[in-house]
């Protein structure tokens, strides 16, 4: 009887330690792994070798309904790339007019540029001297090229109309020129500007730089 006791002692200490196992998850480390499903996971293995790596605190999603593979996600479509138009034809220029603020110019082999140029240049129209007195440049900024025997006062009448009477500063652009032809005052309207020297008249030849600012 004592030797039955002792068997039915081992038998019952043996069968709590089974349930005491068996309800415990354990976590378990696969050499060369063979199987074809690990927690209802099914993994196709390689022909030859393949390596998944997941960086650490990541996690892999394939999101819903996507594939990973060489089309991922392939239950959503993506818009085709356009293929790029190349122009190589001419430019046209656009200038300032009472609304446009940008001048661009443009040939067929070079870049478009911002430009200080525009079709019709502002003009030298009183006491610019005779001759072949000229304005180069735009409304916003010119050199005007007096002609024979200019005078005092020259007035410059501009390409387009402003809308309002700009803010014009005019200096001197040749060498050599004496202190009394400097600018003493440019008056403006929005049309055209008026520019006194400092009580000595231009010659012949002279230059000035204009720069106008103000709402166009």
């Amino acid at each position: 009887m004592k030797r039955i006791a002792l068997l039915l002692v081992g038998m019952f200490a043996l069968a709590a330690l089974v349930i005491s196992v068996s309800s415990q998850s354990q976590s378990y480390s696969f050499g060369a792994l063979t199987a074809t499903t690990v927690n209802k996971v099914t993994i196709t293995q390689p022909a030859t070798s393949a390596t998944l790596t997941i960086p650490d605190g990541l996690t892999l999603n394939a999101g819903a309904g996507g594939t990973l593979g060489s089309n991922a996600f392939t239950s959503t479509t993506f818009a085709p790339l356009t293929s790029p138009v190349f122009v190589t034809s001419a430019i046209s220029p656009l200038f300032r007019s009472t609304v446009a603020k940008v001048l661009l110019q443009g040939t067929g082999s070079g870049a478009t540029q911002v430009s200080a140029t525009q079709t019709t240049a502002p003009t030298c129209t009183t006491n610019c001297g005779s001759g072949s007195p000229t304005v180069t440049g735009t409304d916003t900024f010119m050199t005007v090229n007096l002609g024979t025997t200019p005078a005092s006062a020259f007035v410059v009448v501009f390409n387009g109309t402003w809308a309002a009477a700009p803010s014009c500063v005019a200096q001197m652009a040749v060498a050599g020129m004496v202190v009394g032809k400097q600018p003493l005052t440019v008056v403006t309207t929005t049309g055209q500007l008026t520019v006194v020297t400092n009580g000595t008249a231009p010659s012949t030849g002279d230059k000035y730089h204009i720069h106008c600012a103000g709402t166009q």
